[in-house]
């Protein structure tokens, strides 16, 4: 036989038992082509059995790996990284893990080969497998300079005499620190039954990140290799593949080889999963491998599940079909909900700008059994530019769905004094709206389940404004609403399904326990008599909604000295209401102006003036023997804490101001009632309004005599006294 390389593999397979001479030859073409080399040590695997039936994809293997050892091996920069998605079962560690860094050796015996898998047993593994190869007969007879060192000679971590090594490390447990390495090779960084955690997959995007690319020896060389079967959206390929537009990242040549093509709508095969595209030439009859995998074989994981198949063997981040959501469950849709439905725009937010989780509002609708989802809003915005965007979304609603079917505003309760401050933020953006908090509790997961099942059973409604039938376009991203849903869990974003599955719970929720809210109607004010007065406690305002014309008086505690800082003494109008004084400039966080109190949550629909008043629920005339002492909890002295003529000027300031229409409604409302009352009481005798006017929201037959005692005299006698301070 002669020196060249035009050999047959059967040629050279002879050869592994052939004399000296023929030995050169047969070592020779194993040092010139690493397609060459694994054929012939594959039956030294341990496990591996006679060399498989070679397919087309094992050439693509043995030349994507020799390509860029080639540039290590003169030292010269790498052009690309390599990051290859294979189905399970095409041999893939075989060839990379265990046969490619002993050929590595054969011409580069100082190469320092870094190999990272996802557990340390099946990294030692894979590492012992290729050392038994390298201490085989034939191998140390083909290549006799390649000597293991005694004394450094373990499964994790052996050396040859020349100065190469391979050392083992695994994503979240060994640690690479302190080594470098000419060729990095990560082999399934990610285990596929944790593929769904949240946690493991920022743990693999660190290691693939931050980690590998500081463990090598020249940064500019040294070439890295990540083999794996996708497990879905944010895996380590998705990661690798999304850094690239990074600013100074490295080059990545993708190679994905899906188990099999499938036909588009006009009967073609569909190559587009195929990277690089002229592979898909070399499918046969639609098939990477037809002996190993054929379409029986196929048919059979295809039972496990499509996220399952379309994942590992496709290579797809998530299933055509859905996942946890499949397509068809979108297919629904409408111009339009019918106006009088049932309405919540849910909120979940995010705070960070161009980066992390997004903030996201959907508008749900029921009505007739039938969930309709009319807009969604989403973004990644500062928490300011959020704020304004809730509120311009909330303006947009109001004005198109009036004051009788406005949705409620809900946003989920984050933990924390970070996330007390933010729903402050989100309250005062959204004032004179009616806004709760929910509780949220599970996965996002566990709390999609519901809406799922809704969306299953053909019960839900996308609104497209037409363009379903050819008629209009939508203005809001369907399509990208639909996408999200197909990807989750898996997807980078989460956040529209959890704001739908937010709205849908709390609305399901609603029939089943407490009505969210409670409408009081008075209707129009009697001939001669004046507006109505409502007595409210802080708990029932959030609870009411009130489409009359209103004023609304709200009385609530100074803040305590061990909480905020007592807020400055005094009313405050809801800025932006007829009548309010609006904000000043300094406020936010430009100026020294502390920001505006929190306005209690109410839901009045029609509201023309408002103001806070900030007090505590106390009488002089049970102080006197301790005027100078502090009043727990505040700790400050009564005469700054009670009600003062100021605050009576504040309070008939809002309920003389002309106004045309005139409201038809005062509400009053405080914690417990008390200090609420008592300035109805006031308001009543001061505007010569008789007291069967007012109403007491906790028992609404209960009308108030003429006779009837404030409940705070101070109260009562300072509100009262204070009307001549405003003409």
């Amino acid at each position: 036989m002669t020196a060249t390389l035009a050999v047959t593999r059967e040629d050279i397979a002879a050869l592994a038992h052939a004399p000296d001479a023929e030995e050169r030859v047969l070592a020779a073409h194993c040092r010139a082509r690493f397609s060459e080399f694994v054929p012939v040590f594959w039956p030294l695997v341990p496990g591996a059995g006679a060399a498989p039936d070679w397919n087309w994809h094992l050439d693509v293997f043995c030349v994507e790996a020799q390509a860029a050892a080639e540039r290590v091996f003169r030292g010269l920069p790498k052009e690309h990284d390599v990051a290859l998605n294979v189905p399970p079962g095409t041999s893939k560690s075989t060839i990379w893990s265990i046969l490619f860094p002993a050929w590595l050796w054969t011409r580069m015996p100082a190469c320092r080969v870094l190999a990272a898998s996802h557990t340390e047993d099946l990294a030692l593994d894979l590492a012992n497998k290729s050392r038994q190869v390298i201490k085989s007969e034939l191998y140390r007879a083909l290549f006799p300079y390649v000597i293991l060192r005694e004394d450094q000679d373990s499964k994790g971590y052996f050396a040859n005499t020349a100065g190469g090594d391979r050392r083992t490390c695994t994503v979240a447990g060994k640690s690479p620190i302190g080594f470098h390495a000419h060729v990095v090779l990560c082999d399934d960084p990610l285990d596929p039954k944790k593929a769904l955690s949240e946690a493991e997959l920022r743990t693999a995007a660190h290691f693939m990140t931050e980690v590998l690319p500081s463990r090598k020896v020249d940064k500019a060389v040294s070439v890295t290799f990540l083999i794996m079967q996708r497990l879905g959206l944010g895996d380590p390929t998705d990661v690798v593949l999304k850094s690239v537009g990074a600013k100074g990242a490295a080059r990545v040549r993708h190679v994905c080889l899906p188990a099999e093509l499938e036909k588009g709508a006009d009967g073609a095969w569909d190559c587009s999963f195929v990277s690089p595209p002229e592979l898909a030439q070399r499918y046969v009859d639609g098939l990477l491998d037809p002996k190993r995998m054929p379409r029986a074989v196929l048919d059979e994981f295809k039972a496990r599940g499509a996220l399952y198949f379309a994942t590992q063997f496709q290579q797809r981040p998530y299933a055509r079909t859905g996942g946890m959501f499949r397509e068809g469950m979108f297919n629904r849709r409408v111009k339009a909900a019918p106006y009088a439905a049932k309405r919540v725009r849910y909120w979940d937010r995010a705070s960070t700008d161009g980066a992390g989780c997004r903030t996201a509002g959907t508008l749900l609708a029921y009505a007739d059994g039938i969930w309709y989802v009319e807009h969604c809003v989403a973004g990644q915005w500062e928490p300011d530019e959020r704020n304004a965007v809730m509120r311009a979304t909330a303006l947009r609603d109001r004005a198109r769905y009036g004051p009788r079917y406005e949705p409620r505003i809900l946003y989920e309760r984050e933990g924390g004094s970070s996330g007390r401050d933010a729903a402050k933020g989100v309250a005062r953006a959204l004032e004179g709206f009616a806004v709760f908090e929910t509780p949220v509790s599970g996965s996002k997961e566990v709390r999609a389940e519901p809406w799922q099942a809704q969306l299953a059973a053909g019960n839900v409604c996308l609104v497209d404004n037409g363009e379903s039938d050819g008629t209009g376009k939508p203005d809001w991203d369907v399509q990208g609403y639909v996408d999200e849903h197909l990807a989750f869990p898996l997807g980078d974003f989460k956040d529209r399904v959890d704001s739908s599955s937010g709205a849908f719970n709390a609305m399901a929720a609603g029939p089943r326990g407490q009505p969210a809210l409670r409408t009081f109607r008075g209707g129009p004010p009697g001939k001669g008599k004046g507006p109505r007065l409502w007595v409210l406690t802080a708990a029932e305002l959030a609870e009411a909604v009130v489409e009359e014309r209103a004023l609304l008086v709200c009385v609530r505690d100074p803040a305590t000295l061990s909480g905020e800082g007592v807020v400055p003494h005094g009313g405050r109008s809801l800025p932006g209401e007829p009548g309010g004084p609006g904000l000043p400039a300094e406020v936010n966080g430009a100026g020294d102006v502390p920001p505006p109190p929190l306005f209690p949550p109410h839901a009045c629909q029609a509201l023309l003036g408002s103001v806070l008043l900030e007090f505590a629920d106390l009488d002089p005339a049970a102080l006197q023997d301790r005027w100078d002492e502090p009043v727990p909890p505040w700790g400050l002295p009564p005469a700054q804490l009670m009600m003062t003529r100021d605050h009576g000027r504040k309070l008939w300031s809002l309920l003389t101001k002309r106004r045309d229409p005139a409201a038809e409604v005062f509400i009053f409302s405080s914690p417990g009632g008390r200090r609420a009352l008592s300035l109805a009481l006031a308001a009543a005798d001061g505007l010569r309004i008789p007291r069967d006017m007012i109403l007491v929201a906790a028992d609404p037959d209960n009308k108030v005599g003429a006779d009837r005692k404030a409940p705070n005299e101070h109260v009562f006698q300072q509100a009262k006294t204070s009307r001549a301070l405003v003409l």
